[in-house]
């Protein structure tokens, strides 16, 4: 399954570090290193060899756009050419096509000026109007999947069966809807404000973020598409945003803040629900993948005053392992 992060609120990279805690790290933690040499950059999203790499280029001049990038030839080449802004891209299973959004039609179709004086309420400065599309790798037979006015994205395609998972945004609340390529969606779960859904690189979870009264959770789904939830409470998280599996499917990797701290990475078993931290920096840590081979991941920080990728290989599972759990949520 290609590995993905789902690209969360570019505006986040632009706002000024937060002001949190200095951070005490571990011993035995191994600090992260610049990676690939990708500056200004939303997201970054492997094959399943771990060859080939889709990411979104920012631009001073223009729109951000999506490059494709061959790692063993080292060949980089743009794929889009829109003129609306693009948030979050992957490959589709098969990796011959790829799954992305843009606000190109929603731009057209709801002008924001328009909107402004109609329908001030529909008007979110955090979330921009986008619809789903999946095109060829050369950027060419581009399809749109979802019609429905408003925000689609944060979406995940299950490595087996091609469903489409994504999360609709209708007035104040998220919801998961599954499709499958065109065939008409339908709501998976009925709660509001949820979102980002991921499956397992194996097939078989289904989990999504659910906040009620501030707390947020964690939704397990095992044996896709079986429908019995299990709930994971995050406590202490105020802001969770992105979820990434390890190829292995048991750990995710979450880029979120804890107790009015910053945001940092995190790992979550979904087994045992123990939580380590990963990160400490007091800038803005976010949309955390593995590689394929599960030895190292990569995220996206501001700590050096850009959206810069960075890798690491401190991952110290052993601390759930011989101490029963560093934290349990």
């Amino acid at each position: 399954m290609p590995k993905k992060i789902y690209s969360f609120i570019f505006l986040v990279f632009t706002s000024c570090i937060s002001s949190g805690p200095k951070y005490e790290t571990p011993q035995d933690f191994v600090e992260p290193v610049t990676a690939l040499d990708l500056k200004n950059i939303r997201s970054l999203y492997f094959s399943a060899d771990g060859n080939q790499a889709l990411y979104i280029q920012n631009f001073t001049n223009k729109s951000p756009q999506i490059m494709h990038w061959n790692l063993l030839k080292n060949e980089r080449r743009q794929i889009t050419h829109q003129v609306g802004e693009i948030y979050d891209v992957a490959f589709m299973p098969g990796e011959k096509k790829i799954i992305y959004t843009s606000s190109t039609d929603e731009d057209k179709e709801n002008p924001v000026l328009l909107r402004t004086y109609f329908k001030p309420d529909s008007i979110d400065i955090d979330t921009r109007n986008t619809e789903i599309y999946i095109s060829d790798i050369s950027g060419a037979n581009i399809k749109r999947i979802t019609k429905h006015s408003g925000f689609d994205g944060y979406f995940d395609v299950h490595p087996l069966k091609e469903d489409i998972i994504y999360t609709e945004k209708s007035y104040k609340y998220y919801r998961i809807r599954k499709g499958k390529n065109q065939s008409f969606p339908v709501y998976i779960s009925a709660s509001s404000d949820e979102s980002f859904p991921v499956f397992s690189p194996n097939g078989n979870h289904l989990v999504w973020l659910s906040k009620k009264e501030e707390l947020i959770t964690l939704k397990v789904r095992d044996k896709y598409p079986n429908k019995k939830t299990k709930t994971i409470p995050l406590k202490g998280f105020t802001q969770v945003s992105k979820l990434s599996f390890h190829p292995q499917s048991e750990w995710l990797l979450i880029s979120g803040i804890r107790e009015a701290g910053d945001q940092n990475i995190f790992a979550l078993d979904i087994s045992s629900e123990c939580i380590l931290q990963l990160t400490y920096s007091p800038g803005l840590d976010t949309s955390a993948i593995f590689h394929p081979d599960g030895q190292k991941w990569y995220f996206i920080s501001d700590r050096l005053g850009g959206s810069d990728l960075w890798q690491s290989t401190y991952f110290p599972t052993s601390a759930c392992e011989n101490n029963g759990e560093e934290e349990k949520k």
